[in-house]
C-alpha cells in the first residue's frame, strides 16, 4: 500500500483528554491519558514504560464522567515511545453514541467524521454487551 492509499484511508481523530484504563489479555492494567479518539480506536499516552506489544489484545474503558463511558475492545497496532494505539473491533452498545459523540464534536471536520460514524458497522466495528460494565458502581 501506498502513502497516499494509507493516508486515503486514515479515518478521523478528534483531539480529547480523558483518563483511560487499558487491560491487557494477561490481566496487566495500565492507565493512561487518551490523547486522541476516532470511530476506530484511540492513541493512549501512558507516563509509564510502555510495556504494551503489537498484537495484544485488550479491553479499554474510558470514564467521561459520571453517567457517560466508553467500554470497547482491540488490539494494539501501533507504538510509540509515549504511548500506543489501539484499534477497536467491538465497542460496548451503550458506548457506541458516546464515542460518536465525542469523535464529531471534537473533530476538526465534524461532516466527514458523521460519515465516518454512520458507516462505523461497515467499518468492521461490531457491537456487544456486558452485563457487568452495567452494573450501578461499575468502573
Amino acid at each position: 500500500m501506498t502513502n497516499f492509499e494509507q493516508e486515503k484511508r486514515r479515518l478521523t481523530r478528534a483531539a480529547v483528554d480523558f483518563t483511560v484504563r487499558v487491560t491487557f489479555e494477561d490481566g496487566r492494567v495500565r492507565w493512561g491519558a487518551l490523547r486522541n479518539a476516532g470511530v476506530k480506536g484511540i492513541f493512549v499516552k501512558v507516563s509509564e514504560d510502555n510495556d504494551a506489544a503489537i498484537d495484544a489484545r485488550c479491553e479499554v474503558h474510558v470514564g467521561l464522567d459520571t453517567a457517560h463511558s466508553i467500554d470497547a475492545r482491540g488490539v494494539v497496532v501501533r507504538l510509540e515511545p509515549e504511548g500506543f494505539a489501539i484499534e477497536f473491533d467491538s465497542v460496548d452498545v451503550d458506548s457506541l453514541e458516546d464515542l460518536h459523540n465525542i469523535v464529531i464534536y471534537n473533530a476538526e471536520d465534524p461532516d466527514q467524521a458523521l460519515e465516518e460514524v454512520e458507516s462505523a458497522r461497515e467499518l468492521g466495528l461490531e457491537l456487544y454487551y456486558d452485563p457487568a460494565s452495567h452494573e450501578e458502581g461499575a468502573q
